[in-house]
């Protein structure tokens, strides 16, 4: 026998059934067998005294003899802390997991953490107390996967029973799509189109509105739009007090004059007449000045260069039951930021009519897909501000691309009221998705949007189709590539021309001449 076989351990079971009085007599019993000589062959013998203790002190040896049997020491062990990775204890505890994000809405990815399909709708997320708020803004650096992740996130919202607007398609990526899935596309703009959308229409009318807070919804949406639109018009140049009341006497006269049917050219005429003085009013004093001004800058959109889209009647409705309406503003972007800028401000001011529509049970994703066109003008800023502020109150879902975080410190200069807007709407959006960005562009992307160190190391180490989703502390990483489908290859594409295609083939997805133009008109 071995001398480690030799100095096996004692082992004695004390559990005892009984009286009090026996439980002391089995304990007396064992201290006495404990106390019995050891004799082990070829080794003397070895007496290992015990001494006996009541309370909360230690029973057994300070330290272990090896010539006294080996008992072992009731001491207790404290080893010292360690600092282990995640992969290391998942080699001892290899079913720890992250806190799973609920199956609430359309699979939009794989949690790369928890290897688990990653849902989101944003209405739902909300409910359950997930986010603070319904916005959100998509970033990335160029050909990351921003476009398709908004294509799919839209398309599939739609099959929940939600709708969609983009606001400005100035590529013409989403046309295809929202035909689709039965969407409406409107188009402006074009060389030689008949097409016409007029800022001053009534638009959508809300259920329940009697007919006195209809009037004052519309007039104040009308002389809010024509202020936006002379401000861009005039580079950015905001109206003083006295051309402001001049530009809505001058739409007040035209609302009257044709029957609740303003347009833009019927108040460019009127303003012409109050420059030579042959409208006047005595408590609006001497106007002519002012109307001078005002007419020249709505020249353009008349006559000018920017004619041909806004100035008349118009020729489209908004289809308020349409699951996805894109504004095709991709022959507007060929004439120019103002004229752009020009369309954002009239889509806005259509969309509201029908977001105000709050009894309707709608809900809308409302994407800017180019973020910092529309960040351009102090108009347009104050205009996604008080959305994101009213997101809420309207139900809607407001949805920003931008290219990095630092889109927002690029906004006017360092001080000025554009940068101070854009940095408020940076930090308005509760949910953040970022796609992997340039090196150099990232922490300024996180400064601007509120990303911890974490989440920027996230970011960092991400591939082509992979993103980082910040809900507050709550971080996922998805991989969307997984879940792609061939109908969404075909459909969400944009870089089929950067690849070697046959001419003569027409790319799966794509609408016909025929469907595009019965969209249009």
């Amino acid at each position: 026998m071995s001398i480690r076989d030799q100095h096996a351990r004692r082992e004695v079971i004390a559990h005892v059934d009984g009286t009090a009085k026996v439980q002391r007599q089995t304990r007396k019993q064992i201290r006495e067998q404990l106390r019995q000589p050891v004799q082990l062959e070829g080794h003397g013998t070895a007496v290992q005294e015990l001494p006996v203790v009541s309370g909360q002190a230690k029973h057994g040896p300070q330290t272990t003899n090896p010539a006294s049997g080996g008992f072992r020491s009731t001491l207790r062990v404290r080893p010292p802390s360690h600092r282990l990775t995640s992969e290391e204890v998942a080699a001892f505890w290899p079913y720890v997991t992250g806190n799973p994000w609920p199956a609430i809405g359309p699979m939009m990815g794989i949690d790369l953490e928890t290897e688990r399909e990653w849902c989101f709708d944003p209405w739902e997320a909300y409910n359950h107390h997930l986010i603070s708020s319904t916005g959100v803004l998509l970033m990335g650096g160029y050909r990351q996967g921003k476009s398709w992740f908004l294509k799919r996130f839209i398309v599939l919202l739609v099959l929940f029973g939600r709708q969609a607007i983009n606001t400005s398609d100035s590529k013409g990526e989403h046309v295809r799509v929202a035909i689709a899935i039965g969407g409406t596309v409107i188009q402006v703009g074009a060389p030689g189109s008949s097409l016409r959308i007029n800022p001053l229409d009534g638009g959508h009318r809300p259920s329940g509105w009697t007919a006195q807070e209809w009037a004052d919804a519309v007039r104040t949406r009308r002389s809010l739009v024509l202020q936006q639109i002379v401000t861009i018009l005039n580079s950015n140049s905001t109206p003083s007090s006295f051309e402001r009341s001049v530009l809505d006497y001058a739409l007040s006269n035209v609302v009257a004059a044709s029957g609740d049917k303003p347009t833009i050219r019927l108040v460019w005429r009127e303003l012409a007449a109050i420059a030579r003085g042959d409208v006047t009013d005595p408590e609006m004093g001497d106007m002519q000045a002012a109307g001078r001004e005002l007419r020249a800058a709505l020249h353009r959109l008349t006559e000018g260069n920017l004619s041909g889209m806004f100035e008349d009647e118009s020729t489209v409705q908004f289809d308020a039951d349409s699951p996805y309406t894109v504004f095709d503003t991709e022959a507007v972007a060929a004439r120019g930021d103002d004229a752009l800028a020009i369309a954002q401000a009239v889509n806005q001011s259509w969309v509201m009519s029908v977001l105000s529509d709050k009894r309707s049970g709608r809900k809308f994703v409302v994407a800017r897909e180019e973020g910092w066109r529309d960040m351009k003008t102090i108009a347009g800023l104050e205009a996604q501000l008080a959305q994101q502020k009213l997101a809420g109150e309207l139900g809607i879902c407001q949805l920003l691309v931008v290219h990095e975080g630092g889109d927002f410190d690029a906004v006017g200069p360092v001080g000025s009221k554009e940068r101070e807007l854009a940095q408020q709407l940076a930090k308005g959006f509760a949910v953040k998705i970022s796609f992997a960005q340039e090196t150099g562009q990232l922490a300024a992307s996180a400064r601007a949007v509120g990303l911890s160190l974490e989440q920027q190391q996230a970011v960092a180490s991400l591939d082509v189709m992979q993103c980082v989703v910040a809900t507050g502390k709550h971080t996922v990483v998805l991989d969307l590539r997984p879940l792609q489908t061939q109908w969404e290859w075909d459909l969400f594409d944009t870089s089929s021309s950067m690849r070697e295609t046959n001419p003569d083939e027409t790319p799966t997805g794509d609408p016909t001449p025929t469907d595009a133009q019965e969209v249009h008109a």
